[in-house]
């Protein structure tokens, strides 16, 4: 049973999404099992077997809503080695290009990626790498949302949502209603 709240919290949550739906949703399957063995258990002779299965499965179900909630996309990330090691490379070729290490921009700064995914981002999303005296970072984007590797961390977000997921990445997501309105689990930092 945790097996199975584990995997739907690892496949519901989505970036640049809100967490709450996939978290209730994770709740309210392992509590919809967990209640309906419950009441079963109240109409069977060798009621204490179900109930022990009954309780098991309602802590299992919290542990999976906060697997859910908190740890779902961060683990997505950090398992897939080939996102942080393709930001890295195009930080590297950047900081190679000539006179590009002194602030000026590449002439293609973004490129459009059509198919496969960078952790748990699917394509289509664009790429784009930066390079400055400030900081530099590579995001991937959306139109619902983005992966940021940075060495700046939440200071690369102006005026966006934003939400740490694990080492030098990060998550974007738009606002849900208004400036300054994100969604659960996002802050906003307000800026130029």
């Amino acid at each position: 049973m945790g097996v199975f709240l584990g995997y739907l919290g690892w496949t519901l949550p989505t970036v640049g999404g809100s967490l709450v739906t996939p978290t209730l949703a994770v709740l309210l399957v392992g509590a919809g099992i967990a209640g309906t063995t419950w009441v079963a258990a109240c109409f069977r002779p060798h009621r204490r077997a179900l109930w022990v299965f009954a309780v098991g499965v309602g802590v299992l179900t919290l542990a999976a809503s906060v697997w859910t909630l908190e740890f779902a996309l961060p683990a997505s990330l950090a398992w897939q080695s080939s996102a942080t090691h393709r930001a890295e490379t195009l930080l590297t070729r950047l900081r190679d290009e000539p006179g590009y290490a002194h602030g000026v921009a590449p002439l293609q700064p973004c490129t459009e990626v059509k198919t496969g995914s960078i952790g748990p981002l699917p394509a289509p999303y664009s790429e784009c790498a930066v390079w400055t005296s400030e900081g530099h970072f590579v995001s991937f984007d959306a139109p619902r949302g983005g992966l940021t590797y940075t060495n700046v961390g939440a200071i690369t977000f102006e005026d966006q949502c934003y939400r740490h997921l694990v080492g030098r990445w990060w998550m974007d997501a738009p606002e849900s209603s208004g400036v300054g309105a994100c969604p659960f689990g996002y802050r906003f930092r307000g800026g130029g």
